[in-house]
């Protein structure tokens, strides 16, 4: 059966530089770091958010219908939002889509929005096959767009990493941009708003992708100091110090970078 040939987005894989360790589902979630970001940028960053799926669907349309690996790119993201569905098979459905180029990505995008109430059976046992984690579907995108170096829909990832009330999606999204080496000048006031934070899971990823993509910014060098030397037990709970000390290894890497 002949296929439709597939627009590639990237053709190169960027190499993982930051490993996000799984966060457990009940663990106590931190804040969100928005809240202290201008009005200005936190706008710019959502309609930069949506922007990169609306410029798609214009260009493409029809990306809902192109074959990938024997389904449509619609029936892979259905597959991938649907509560009722086997676990490992909605894994596989975000996989299909980072193998499916341009209009994969478009799928992933969206995915970045799902909500939990849409996607998630909350009464399931957790042995229950069907049984997922908050922001399942999200942090399964995030994780996705970063493994496959989808540097344009970084704002989206900043956006996600910002604002998501799910502090493991938040954490995806940040550990996805330190793949993304991204440039873009909200993107990086996003990550700087971050380490300003006590979000201290969403650290690591912060400070690794701002180790990959700024020298000489005497900006980043003074919060990648203080996140360095943080004590650990400014947190007041297990994960929390865990989180500080990963993020001061990630932080004391990236000055090695930054400082030159």
């Amino acid at each position: 059966m002949n296929r439709r040939r597939i627009p590639t987005l990237v053709t190169a894989l960027v190499p993982t530089l930051f490993a996000l360790s799984f966060v457990p589902a009940g663990a106590q979630q931190n804040a969100p770091a928005t809240g202290d970001l201008p009005k200005g940028q936190q706008l710019a960053l959502q309609n930069r958010e949506h922007r990169v799926a609306q410029i798609l669907s214009v260009q493409r349309p029809d990306y809902w219908t192109v074959m990938h690996n024997g389904k449509t790119i619609r029936s892979w993201y259905e597959l991938a939002i649907n509560k009722h569905a086997d676990t490992l098979a909605r894994e596989r459905a975000i996989g299909e889509l980072g193998t499916a180029g341009t209009p994969g990505t478009f799928a992933l995008v969206e995915l970045l929005r799902a909500s939990d109430k849409d996607t998630i059976e909350s009464y399931r046992s957790s042995w229950d096959a069907l049984a997922v984690e908050p922001g399942f579907v999200r942090i399964h995108a995030a994780n996705t767009l970063g493994n496959m170096g989808a540097v344009a829909t970084s704002p989206n990832l900043a956006y996600r990493m910002l604002n998501d009330n799910v502090m493991q999606v938040r954490a995806a999204a940040s550990g996805a941009l330190a793949k993304l080496h991204s440039r873009n000048p909200q993107v990086l006031e996003a990550l700087k708003q971050v380490l300003r934070s006590d979000d201290y899971c969403v650290w690591p990823g912060a400070a690794a992708a701002l180790g990959q993509v700024t020298t000489n910014d005497q900006q980043v060098v003074q919060l990648l100091n203080r996140v360095a030397n943080v004590d650990p037990m400014i947190s007041g709970d297990e994960l929390g110090q865990t989180c500080i000390v990963n993020a001061r290894t990630e932080a004391r890497r990236a000055l090695l970078t930054v400082s030159r």
